[in-house]
């Protein structure tokens, strides 16, 4: 054989070889990450630059296979991870992607930067194939095509047996209780449940459960939800109710109604009067579950009766994260391994707290998180009780911008503002109450008010004080931030300096001032009124904060102080 002969054939066999290497595994696989972390490099092989890392439990499509190393997809950007570091899954499970907005948007990968190839329209539906962070793929006329997860409603098919499980009712365990797109604690927040919400367990992985509530879904922390427990025989059987009394209410205006649900718009099914007690089951925003001496239940606006809590000897301790990227470890010290890491507001049952450090669970094993570096909201509470009484004889109307029909500002995630200030409002009204004020909501649900509605509230109460509270949105620049007072008559320009004052100082988010602004709920306020913008929700990473439980935390004892402050000058 002649040496071009020779040199020919070597040629051929190396680009075989490499084909042979360089396998397809199909847009179908997911790559599973099983250490924390794992190094992504720019090529297939160590002797390649690190260009970022991922995660112990995040999932990413994977688009080609080398030898032992697989490429994988991370949003816009595509990097090399150690094969036998990663567990290869096949393809999720596929099933049905239904629009629930009309021209829904299908583009040629997932982003936004890239092109529309057509429209759905609300109700139409592809198969799904696939998906890739917030981005649902679908079959499409003999095409791949790519939509948002915020605005499909995806039912998918059986789940694969390691995810199948009987339906299970669970019950939640502690307050604000995140819930998330995925099984993931870098997949967004979506909603939040309260303790004692009952839940239906459709599926689990790993250290997740797939839940069903009030005709939504989504992803829990399994540590966070338990077995309803059965009534202790002991107990009143003429109440099938699983729900332990958590203390009592006392009744403080002459007839109170008792409705079916936990709004204005529900059945009244009794009325109580001045001065009864009635055991407490639950809260949900700004009313109170009760049990009627028949053993009914029902529903008290929580404005309107006196709550007794008493202390439970078995309650949980929680804690809630402050900040992103939390570095969790293997023991209490600096100095011991990092087994993972968790965002802001993300909340973990305690086991013990010692040397400042407190032990958690974490992906079912114990581990440890540093104590300055969290917060224990049951904390705050105390510390605002303590001072009651700071606005007796004080009103004070809170208006929760936007509801009903009128969502709001959308945000970033597709996160309506509606939703973000019901719960803004019920949480600073419960420090507000706490420091002896007269509290009165415009809305405590998703009802539409009109903004003459909410004046007028304000000036028949003579409130002491209207409190607007809004987020902004300016999407032609997400990278625009901070929080802003705005009042019209000049004679509250002290009271929003005050209020924004103490907001920055709790919060630490960018200072937008307290400036003059025409909205009709404070133009056409006869009483001290402020509209308050506390954050941007079309700002990627400041949306997502003002969504967290630790912020609003921070957010109401900013507002609640400034008031406090002011109205005691």
């Amino acid at each position: 054989m002649t040496l071009k002969k020779r040199t020919t054939l070597l040629f051929f066999l190396i680009i075989g070889s490499f084909f042979i290497l360089s396998s397809d595994i199909s847009a179908e696989s997911t790559a599973v990450i099983k250490v924390e972390p794992l190094n992504v490099r720019g090529g297939p092989g160590l002797s390649h630059e690190q260009v970022t890392q991922v995660h112990k439990g995040e999932s990413y499509p994977v688009i080609q296979q080398k030898g032992n190393w697989v490429q994988i997809q991370m949003d816009s950007r595509k990097g090399w991870v150690a094969k036998w570091l990663v567990d290869l899954k096949g393809t999720p499970t596929v099933g049905k992607v239904t629009s629930d907005v009309d021209r829904l948007r299908i583009r040629s990968g997932p982003g936004t930067a890239h092109d529309i190839l057509g429209h759905m329209n609300k109700g139409t539906s592809y198969s799904k194939s696939g998906e890739q962070g917030e981005w649902i793929r679908i079959d499409y006329d003999g095409k791949q095509g790519w939509v948002h997860q915020n605005y499909v409603n995806v039912t998918t098919a059986a789940s694969s047996s390691s995810d199948q499980q009987q339906a299970e009712e669970k019950m939640v365990q502690v307050n604000n209780l995140n819930v998330r797109k995925r099984p993931s604690l870098s997949s967004e927040v979506i909603d939040q449940l309260d303790k004692g919400t009952k839940v239906t367990v459709t599926s689990e992985r790993e250290n997740w459960s797939n839940v069903t509530y009030n005709n939504n879904q989504g992803w829990v922390a399994s540590q966070f939800i338990e077995k309803s427990t059965p009534a202790s025989t002991q107990e009143d059987d003429t109440n099938p109710s699983t729900e332990q009394s958590k203390g009592t209410v006392t009744v403080q205006t002459p007839i109170l109604n008792v409705r079916s649900e936990g709004n204005l718009g529900s059945q009244v099914i009794a009325q109580v009067k001045k001065g009864d007690k009635l055991p407490f089951l639950q809260e949900k925003e700004a009313w109170y579950q009760i049990k009627l001496d028949n053993g009914q239940t029902g529903w008290v606006a929580n404005w309107l009766v006196e709550r007794d809590s008493v202390s439970t000897s078995n309650s949980k301790e929680w804690i809630t994260l402050l900040y992103n990227a939390t570095n969790i470890r293997k023991g209490p010290g600096t100095d011991t391994a990092i087994v993972g890491r968790a965002s802001m507001g993300d909340q973990f049952v305690v086991k013990s707290h010692k040397n400042k450090w407190y032990e958690i669970e974490y992906n079912n094993k114990t581990a440890y998180v540093a104590d300055w570096i969290v917060a224990n909201s049951q904390t705050d509470i105390k510390q605002m009780s303590q001072k009651n009484q700071t606005l007796k004889n004080k009103t004070i109307v809170i208006d929760a911008g936007h509801g009903g029909r009128d969502v709001g500002t959308i945000g970033h995630d597709g996160f309506y503002e509606k939703k973000l200030t019901i719960k803004t409002a019920n949480r600073l009204a419960e420090r507000l109450r706490l420091a002896g004020a007269n509290v009165i909501l415009t809305r405590t649900d998703d009802t539409y008010i009109s903004l003459s509605s909410r004046a007028t509230m304000s000036n028949v109460k003579g409130a002491d004080a209207f409190l607007s509270l809004h987020y902004n949105s300016f999407p032609q620049s997400p990278s625009v931030s901070g929080i802003g007072t705005y009042y019209y008559h000049d004679r509250d320009r002290a009271f929003a300096q005050t209020v924004q004052r103490a907001m920055i100082q709790s919060t630490a988010l960018h200072n937008r001032e307290a400036r003059f602004g025409d909205y009709h709920v404070i133009r056409e306020n006869r009483q001290p009124a402020l509209l308050l913008e506390l954050g941007f929700l079309s700002n990627p990473q400041e949306g997502k904060t003002v969504q967290t439980k630790s912020f609003q935390e921070k957010i109401t004892k900013g507002i609640a102080k400034g008031v406090i402050e002011y109205l005691n000058k």
